[in-house]
């Protein structure tokens, strides 16, 4: 919608213009009017217009000086100043308020539009310039959060030469002089409300790792992290030497102080392990490695001095499980594995954390206590890879299960139903966003849409979205809203007596004589040709198909 404000004190010249701006735009529009400087002002305010004609000699405050006030309030609004005089005194002071041209009185319809079909064209192009740069910066954000991910994965889990570990610190703008790895766990069961579901989970995780990075930041500490797993792990870094990072026992306790701080703050309980300081890339996954063991310290710690001597000792592990979990690397391993789906690798990945469970010394209880929290991890990765993430999690009775060999089998049919999801939705997923598409398209082109909103929609790249839209519909996607637009207008044109004009601008047409000639190269006749051709041949069909007698020949 472009908004106008007429600022005259001449109720005859607003109106003048109100009617020429009124007869002549296609646009959207609304226009507001005052009758001099203050009240145009007051209208800057509440009205937010996009173009302000202003009329320099009003009584009170002149246009002048409403414009410099006017300014000051909005810096992009467009001012052209009317005048009676064709003498620009006022040039160079209307060159400092910015102010974008002069009508000068008595002003001729085609200059007043001249004029303001170029500041429309401006203020689109620059709302278009606008919207690149926004969707430019959510493109970098969220390929920085991916590849954020991706190197904490990669130099976590995998390790990386030292070239790969220079190049993401340069992507990542990361000043390395030494780091550490780390673990967070976090004690949902610690928290005084009940937890229904991985979405509440996600906002403690996220509110407790705000938490943690402005409290080592005042050390000058630095923290990357991976929160795609249950347990998030964290790159601790410093761009220089600093004690608080390099010596064990004080790093110790400002993990301690943040983790208290999350306590009072959120009254949830977090462990946070931390490893060795590594000085080049290929100690990192020593370090993660030793993060983790130090979690299982920490759990092990507090199991002891929990332990009670009348307690029942599979309640006592049950517990302990709270803390303890999965070795890290399977729970990663496999995760990835589901996300990818990579069926046999996920099979070959439970088969270890099968063996593991089974040479450990959990009673049953314990055991099932981890599978119920491996199982819960892995659907909420899963539903993440498919179209629809708010469906209810995969069915699967293994609460119910009372024997290790049914709990087992049961667990392994759950990892095949979610990987059967998983690959089932990377199979149709090229279909499914043609299919959003199509569906985004039919709602929205009647308004100015462009391929760069369609992909966004899709979640792809705007080059890959156009690739894949050219193959599946075999006309690309300027072709195909066109289509949509005309196939739309020739309903109008047959069921409306709406004007050429108005059945442009219903179909995202603002410029009418442009309507006209797509439609002409499509259909090869003007719309009023088309218009009226169908009228015709609507009489002619009813002036046949109501006769009562059967003609010779007619066998109907």
């Amino acid at each position: 919608m472009l908004r106008i404000l007429l600022a005259e004190d001449e109720k005859l010249e607003r109106d003048a213009l109100k009617f020429i701006i009124q007869k002549n735009m296609t646009a959207a529009l609304e226009i507001a009017e005052a009758e001099n400087g203050r009240s145009a002002i007051a209208a800057v305010r509440t009205f937010k217009p996009d173009i302000v004609l202003l009329d320099i000699k009003m009584p009170g405050i002149n246009g002048i000086e409403a414009a410099w006030k006017i300014r000051s309030i909005d810096p992009q609004i467009k001012i052209i100043f009317i005048t009676a005089y064709n003498q620009f005194e006022y040039a160079q002071e209307a060159i400092q308020i910015g102010v974008t041209d002069f009508i000068v009185k008595p002003a001729s319809e085609e200059r007043i539009m001249e004029l303001l079909s170029r500041l429309v064209s401006s203020l689109s192009q620059e709302k278009q310039e606008l919207m690149q740069k926004e969707d430019a910066w959510l493109r970098l954000d969220k390929f920085s959060n991916y590849l954020e991910t991706e190197f904490i994965y990669n130099i976590a889990v995998r390790g990386m030469a030292e070239d790969k570990f220079t190049a993401y610190l340069s992507i990542l703008d990361m000043d390395f002089h030494a780091g550490r790895g780390g673990v967070l766990r976090i004690l949902y069961d610690s928290y005084p409300l009940s937890i229904q579901n991985t979405f509440q989970k996600d906002i403690l995780k996220n509110r407790s790792i705000a938490i943690l990075k402005k409290k080592l930041l005042n050390e000058k500490i630095h923290c990357l992290v991976n929160v795609e797993f249950s347990s998030p792990f964290i790159l601790f870094y410093s761009a220089n030497e600093q004690p608080s990072l390099a010596h064990k026992e004080n790093f110790a306790e400002l993990l301690r102080a943040a983790a208290a701080e999350i306590k009072t703050t959120l009254s949830l309980i977090v462990d946070i392990g931390f490893g060795k300081l590594f000085l080049t890339p290929e100690k990192a996954p020593a370090s993660f490695f030793g993060a983790r063991n130090s979690l299982i310290s920490m759990a092990e710690m507090a199991a002891d001095a929990a332990t009670d001597a009348d307690a029942d000792p599979a309640n006592h592990q049950a517990d302990h499980a709270r803390t303890l979990a999965i070795p890290l690397e399977y729970e990663i391993d496999i995760e990835q594995a589901v996300i990818q789906g990579e069926r046999a690798k996920a099979k070959e990945i439970f088969q270890s954390i099968q063996l593991w469970l089974q040479k450990s010394a959990f009673a049953f209880p314990v055991r099932k206590k981890l599978l119920l929290g491996l199982a819960a991890v892995l659907q909420h990765a899963a539903i993440a890879q498919l179209p629809d993430r708010a469906q209810e999690p995969v069915s699967n009775d293994l609460f119910d299960l009372t024997a290790e060999e049914d709990l087992f089998t049961s667990f392994s049919l759950l990892l095949n139903e979610l990987l059967d999801g998983v690959i089932s939705s990377q199979q149709m997923e090229n279909s499914s966003a043609i299919h959003i598409a199509k569906e985004y398209i039919a709602e929205n082109f009647r308004r100015d849409i462009s391929l760069n909103d369609i992909a966004a929609h899709c979640s792809l790249s705007n080059c890959y979205f156009s690739k894949l839209f050219k193959q599946h519909m075999e006309i690309n996607v300027i072709e195909y809203i066109t289509y949509m637009r005309i196939r739309e207008s020739k309903k109008l044109l047959i069921d409306t007596d709406l004007s050429i004009k108005e059945i442009g601008s219903a179909i995202g047409y603002n410029d009418a004589n442009y309507f006209a000639r797509v439609f002409r190269r499509v259909e090869q006749l003007s719309p009023r040709a088309y218009r009226n051709k169908k009228i015709q041949k609507q009489q002619n069909n009813a002036d046949t198909s109501e006769s009562p007698f059967k003609t010779p020949g007619n066998t109907q």
